[in-house]
This record gives structure tokens, C-alpha cells and sequence, in this order.
């Protein structure tokens, strides 16, 4: 099983901000390695998702949200295949 979703694991700091895959116009501000800032609120990918999609869960949050043109799940898949490259 893989660790949860760190914001680290996919290159992204603190500061940046992020869209929604369905919606690019829906965005968060990273707040910390393992949370947003949504709707002026501290909450965690998965909890963000929920509300924007309106279900009981909200699965995997990494794989609905965007930063330059890839899911965060992507940018993780990415750099792990980079680091297990060396």
C-alpha cells in the first residue's frame, strides 16, 4: 500500500495553488503538506473534493486536482518513477 499523498511527493510547496479537474475554475491554495485552503478553510484533498462533487466520499483527492496540466496523482507517479530511475 503507498503512503498518503503529501504534497512534497509531488513537487508542490506551501503557497501554491491548485484547480479542480472538472472544474478549472474551482481552485485551493496549498497550506501544508497534507492540506488546503478551500473556501477559506483548512481541510485535506479528499474532504475538498467531497463538498465540490457532493458524495459521501471523496476517494482518492489527488487524482481531482490540477497543477500545470497533470493531476496531483500524476505529478506523485512522475517524480517517483524519476527517483526510482537513480
Amino acid at each position: 500500500m503507498r503512503p498518503k499523498f503529501r504534497f512534497s511527493m509531488a513537487n508542490i510547496s506551501p503557497g501554491t495553488i491548485i484547480s479542480f479537474k472538472d472544474n478549472p475554475t474551482i481552485i485551493a491554495e496549498v497550506y501544508d503538506d497534507r492540506h488546503i485552503l478551500f473556501n477559506g478553510e483548512k481541510m485535506s484533498l479528499s474532504r475538498a473534493t467531497t463538498i465540490i462533487r457532493n458524495v459521501k466520499s471523496g476517494g482518492n483527492g489527488p487524482r481531482w486536482w490540477v497543477y500545470r496540466g497533470k493531476t496531483l496523482t500524476e505529478r506523485r507517479r512522475d517524480k517517483e518513477r524519476i527517483t526510482n530511475e537513480y
